[in-house]
């Protein structure tokens, strides 16, 4: 069974580079636009969230730190920006990584059931 990732992202074209990178991976992706599209997407089917920092409707940090009180998937901040990055580490993701560093990690995350050291 393939596994699912959430994607929230704002930027058409990381979006669209990301979902593409998760079903060359063997994924199912999600894509979610903004936060509020993204809370309404959230669900434990999810093995994996890849987290942007900054969308139209807001910070993500907040959306993660409710979503980690109850998600049992991996969460992934995603960002050009490390300050960034650590506030959304800080809320709850366990994953930290440039986009252009997001493929081998996504390739650990999906194809392993051994996953790789947390990054925060």
């Amino acid at each position: 069974m393939a596994k699912k990732v959430l994607i929230v992202e704002d930027s058409v074209a990381a979006g669209k580079i990301i979902s593409e990178m998760c079903l060359a991976l063997g994924a199912e992706p999600s894509w979610a636009k903004s936060l509020d599209e993204a809370e309404r997407l959230l669900d434990p089917k999810f093995d994996v969230v890849v987290w942007d920092g900054y969308l139209p409707d807001g910070d993500s940090p907040g959306l993660i730190r409710q979503t980690a009180n109850w998600f049992q998937g991996e969460m992934v901040a995603c960002s050009t920006m490390p300050a960034l990055r650590r506030k959304q580490a800080a809320a709850g993701c366990n994953y930290s990584c440039n986009k252009e560093d997001l493929e081998p990690l996504l390739r650990q995350l999906l194809s392993s059931s051994e996953k790789p050291a947390s990054s925060q």
